[in-house]
């Protein structure tokens, strides 16, 4: 019976529609000879428009490594070899020049398991030469890059140093077992976060890493993980983080959304999610109203064990939130990242990721346009009142717990809280609020314990979501 239930809901998944108008078409994007990994993107904001995204890889051929550079956007360009050797090539970072036109491009060089980071501008189609930047590391750096740092991994050591005119000496940000760190890309000279993991009495932990200049000269750091184990923290655009976290023998996937940086969770029973990326972008509903989905992409186990999927979790949307397979390719598919594309006037979605189909890795692309309404947006405005209502926290709770939801315009609101027979213990009556994020706060000190319901109304938007009192 397990074995017919994952297979119905296997079938099922594959079968979501693509309900919000994204048609997804894949397609080989990096396919030459040898193995084609360890890739990083750099694109523009989506609603700047003429989006420059550049791509830089690493391709191994037998025991020649080379680090390879490449427009994706607004137009095709040419490969462009960075670096080629025999020495071992890994991790390529791609970013936007502080003090100078054009991009920097930073990567890990090992000879004799003794690592060395290089970083290169380029211009106007031309390299710079080698800048050395860190020498003489022992173990893999795992180098993170951003407009004004890059940060690294040195014996367990969290190490970040900034871009200046002349680049720094590093500052010893952690000291205790510390791995895959992870820059906000677009960080300001005075303001910047990085995620990473601690590894605590053998528990991996997710820190945050924050530097507020003009606040203060010392970091703040936080421990935001939920679960037992937690790896592969990755910020997402608009400084959102997603980790996997492992909990009830599976790896589910743990989410910061723009709105609110409260953790929600994905899981599909039965199967291990793993690489989550979090991005959005705005969508204008009116002249003055425009409404800001969100999506996680991450990789997927299949039923086979040589092979999994990428998939896109979709949230904020007027309709249902949805699930859509990007992958439709044989192989293990894994690590996507995001990219936006300028081409022909239209900004697309590109979601790019690793095949690795028989012992052959290349890089595949899969793009849309997001229309997430195949009618008239403006037409049927007014048919909507759509809300984001948040899982209460703490959960379970004991006797308080926070209700948090988000209005995308002004609107009628209320919350009923309902027990398991179906009967009302308490209304929030909220009035008439103005879009953005509210709050409300259910006290169950004089209810017993057990399973409650809660149930938010507006318009014609209806949406119920369970929580436990625990005493």
């Amino acid at each position: 019976m397990k074995i017919l239930y994952t297979l119905l809901t296997y079938i099922f998944i594959l079968q979501i529609p693509y309900t919000l108008g994204q048609n997804f078409s894949s397609e080989t994007l990096i396919t030459m000879p040898g193995n084609n990994y360890d890739f990083d993107i750099l694109t523009s904001d989506v609603n700047s428009g003429d989006t420059e995204t550049y791509i830089s890889w690493v391709n191994q051929v037998d025991s020649l490594y080379t680090i390879y550079l490449k427009k994706l956007s607004p137009d095709l360009s040419r490969d462009i070899i960075v670096s080629s050797s025999s020495t071992k090539k890994l991790n390529p970072q791609i970013c936007i020049n502080r003090y100078a036109l054009g991009i920097k491009i930073a990567w890990q060089d090992s000879i004799d398991g003794i690592w060395r980071v290089f970083l290169k501008n380029y211009d106007y189609d031309t390299l710079n030469t080698n800048i050395l930047l860190i020498d003489s590391v022992k173990n893999n750096p795992q180098i993170t890059m951003s407009t004004h740092n890059i940060a690294w991994i040195d014996n367990g050591y969290l190490k970040i140093k900034k871009f200046y005119n002349d680049i720094e000496e590093s500052c010893l940000l952690d000291s205790i077992n510390c791995s895959s760190p992870d820059l906000v890309k677009g960080d300001y000279l005075d303001y910047t976060k990085i995620v990473y993991i601690k590894r605590l009495l053998g528990k991996k932990e997710i820190y945050v890493a924050e530097l507020n200049e003009s606040i203060s000269p010392d970091w703040e750091i936080n421990n935001i993980s939920k679960c037992e184990d937690n790896i592969n923290p990755k910020y997402g655009f608009m400084m959102s983080v997603a980790y996997q976290g492992y909990k009830n023998g599976f790896w589910n996937i743990y989410y910061e959304n723009f709105l609110n940086h409260l953790l929600d969770s994905i899981q599909i029973g039965g199967y291990n999610l793993k690489n989550p990326l979090v991005f959005c972008y705005d969508i204008p509903l009116s002249d003055y109203n425009p409404l800001t989905p969100y999506f996680v992409v991450f990789e997927k186990d299949s039923l086979l064990e040589s092979e999994s999927d990428i998939f896109l979790n979709t949230f904020g949307f007027i309709l249902a939130d949805s699930l859509i397979r990007i992958s439709h390719n044989p192989g293990k598919n894994s690590e996507p990242e995001v990219a936006y594309l300028w081409e022909s006037d239209t900004t697309k979605l590109a979601i790019i990721w690793i095949n690795d189909n028989n012992g052959k890795k290349d890089l595949w692309i899969a793009k849309s346009v997001f229309i997430p309404y195949i009618t008239s947006i403006k037409k049927n405005e007014k048919q909507f009142n759509f809300i984001s209502i948040k899982q209460n926290y703490p959960n379970p709770f004991n006797p308080k717990t926070t209700i948090e939801y988000y209005l995308t315009r002004s609107a009628k609101t209320s919350i009923t809280v309902y027990n398991v027979l179906g009967e009302i213990i308490k209304v929030f009556d909220e009035g008439f609020q103005t879009a953005g994020t509210h709050e409300i706060t259910f006290n169950g000190e004089n209810y017993p314990s057990g399973i409650y319901y809660y149930n938010i109304k507006s318009g014609s938007f209806s949406k119920t979501k369970s929580m436990v009192l625990l005493k």
